[in-house]
């Protein structure tokens, strides 16, 4: 007799999203699966992000860099990289340098510029295994 179940193979990795783009966030998840990453969840604002990581405990967060919300996605990260060993990924519609330079002391693993492709999230994820 066969066995007709599916073969399913544990997820690489937990991802938290943040991003207060409901559509970009919901893009971002559905290729994460597809390449068999779990979500920790998805948040829009910085406290909400602080949250979900301190329920999670993510592996990777993608981080977008303007939220709504206090707090900005470096404020954020750099409040929940004080608690939690975690890698950053930034994600912006916007290559300012000042926020580059911002992004640089928290010690991201990558930073993307939307619109994030495949091609660009997995070589993002690679960076931040």
């Amino acid at each position: 007799m066969k066995n007709n179940q599916a073969h399913h193979t544990t997820p690489k990795r937990t991802v938290l999203i943040v991003e207060d783009d409901a559509f970009q966030a919901f893009v971002i998840e559905k290729m994460l699966i597809s390449i068999n990453y779990a979500i920790a969840g998805t948040a829009a604002s910085g406290e909400d992000a602080i949250q979900l990581a301190r329920h999670s405990e993510p592996d990777i967060i993608i981080m977008d860099i303007m939220l709504s919300g206090n707090l900005n996605g470096i404020e954020t990260a750099s409040i929940i990289l004080e608690k939690y060993l975690v890698s950053i990924i930034y994600v912006t519609g916007n290559a300012d340098k000042y926020y580059l330079n911002k992004a640089k002391q928290t010690g991201y693993s990558a930073y993307l510029l939307k619109p994030v492709t495949m091609y660009t999230l997995k070589n993002a994820l690679s960076s931040a295994e």
